[in-house]
Order: structure tokens, then sequence, then C-alpha cells
């Protein structure tokens, strides 16, 4: 009885004299922002990006990259893979988006360029470096935009990338990241449907446009005007196997949740 007193009295002891950190956290009053997490106070103009640098740079990727082994060797085959293959799926698209302006060699490009510089001085696992949906979208209607304008589409979206570099920088400095916590699912759910809503409506057919599996019924589309010579060719017959792909594919995705649990 007297070790288990002793033992009681110095971890509560060890709770008292605990000291409790209050840097980087708020109080009661002032932090809390639900969720679970507690906004973190800024550290101060500039301040943010050096303790991030402390913390990347010559630290955590140092073994890493100076110690060659078979599992860093299978690591990158299975990361090139990975990363060329949407590039090349996203690059068609764009070049099918933006008139061939960005295509698949830019794609693979900037992708590689910017995954190993961010790779060597950003650190950031959860980072998507390369063509995503919404960058997608965002780049299709960057591309009629610029052409109702009447402006250059690379010259335009070379300046929104250098406006959108200067607000990140602005950011970073002014540690503005430490205000997520104020950010809900409903901020990350209702992008989500709007982005989703857009593939959606372009693959069944958008009114705006005579994209979709709706407008390969008409006759005088003009995915039916190569084959126009050909008097075997039905566009009717074309558009109903269109159809049963689009279904097949959406069926098919909404099955994979159910096959992934056998």
């Amino acid at each position: 009885m007297k070790d288990t007193t002793t033992t009681n009295d110095r971890l509560k002891g060890t709770e008292k004299t605990a000291p409790v950190e209050s840097e980087s956290f708020g109080n009661d009053e002032g932090g809390d922002a639900g969720h679970g997490h507690k906004m973190r106070h800024g550290l101060g103009w500039g301040k943010g990006i050096v303790s991030d640098v402390k913390r990347t740079i010559l630290t955590h990727w140092k073994e890493e990259m100076t110690n060659l082994n078979s599992k860093v060797i299978a690591t990158s085959f299975f990361l090139y893979f990975a990363c060329i293959a949407p590039a090349v799926t996203f690059g068609a698209i764009y070049g099918k988006a933006t008139n061939n302006y960005i295509g698949t060699v830019e794609m693979i490009l900037a992708t590689a360029w910017c995954g190993i510089v961010y790779a060597l001085i950003g650190g950031q696992p959860m980072m998507i470096n390369g063509g995503t949906g919404p960058v997608l979208a965002f780049s299709e209607i960057l591309y009629k935009v610029s052409k109702s304008m009447d402006v250059p589409f690379l010259t335009l979206n070379a300046w929104i990338g250098i406006w959108v570099a200067i607000y990140m920088f602005i950011g970073a400095v002014m540690d503005l990241n430490r205000v997520i916590v104020l950010c809900t699912r409903f901020t990350d759910e209702i992008f989500s449907f709007l982005i989703s809503l857009i593939f959606i409506i372009n693959a069944i057919g958008s009114p705006f446009s005579d994209v979709g599996v709706i407008h390969y019924f008409d006759m005088n589309h003009k995915s039916h005007d190569a084959y126009e010579d050909q008097p075997l060719y039905s566009h009717w017959a074309s558009a109903l196997l269109s159809l049963i792909v689009f279904i097949g594919t959406t069926q098919g995705k909404l099955r994979m949740p159910r096959l992934s649990r056998l």
C-alpha cells in the first residue's frame, strides 16, 4: 500500500506541475472553434514560414533521400505511375477544353517540376500536385472567358497564376492558415457538389453546349459528320451505344464500394 500511495502522489504531483503549452493554441475564451480543434494564435508576420522551413528543410526527407534501398526504389516507381496516369488523362481533357493550349505534354512537365520542387521545400503530404477536377473546370471556363473578351488565353492564365501566388504569399506571411479550423464540412461538401454537378451535366447533356449523351441523338450533331458518307451508319445506334456505355459506367462506379467490402 505504501508503494501504491507513493506512486499515486507522484502522478498527482506530475499532473499539477506539468506545464501547459499556451503559445500556439487559444484559451477557452478565444480559441475553441469547434470540431475538436482550437484556433492557433498568430506567430507574427513571416514567423510561420520560418517555422515551417525549420521543420521541413533538411529534416524529414534527408534520410529518405540519402538512404537508397529496395523500398525507396519500389515507392518511387509506384509514385511515378500514380502521377503520370492522371497527368496523361487530365492532359487529354485539358487539350479538348482549351483547344490544345494546355495538353498532355504541358501537364506532365507541370506535374514533374511542381512535384519535385514542392517535395524538396514543402513537405505537406496532403498536397495534390497535378490536374484535378476543380482546376479543369476553372480552366475550361477561363478559356471561354478569354474567347469572349478576345484576350490571349495563356497570357490571362499566367496573370491569374501570378496574382494567386501573390495572394498565397501574403496569406503565408500573415499566417492566415490558422483560421482553417473555422471551416466546416459544409464548405467542402458544397464545393464538391458544385464540381460534381458540372461534370454530371456535361456527361448527360449541357444546355449551353453540344456536349453530352443526349446530344448524340441529334442527327445534325458534329460527332456524326465523319460517318455521313457511310450508308450503314445510324446515328440512333451510335447514340444508344453511348447511352448504354454511360449507364454501365455509372452502375459500375456505384457498385465498386460494395465489391470492396466482399
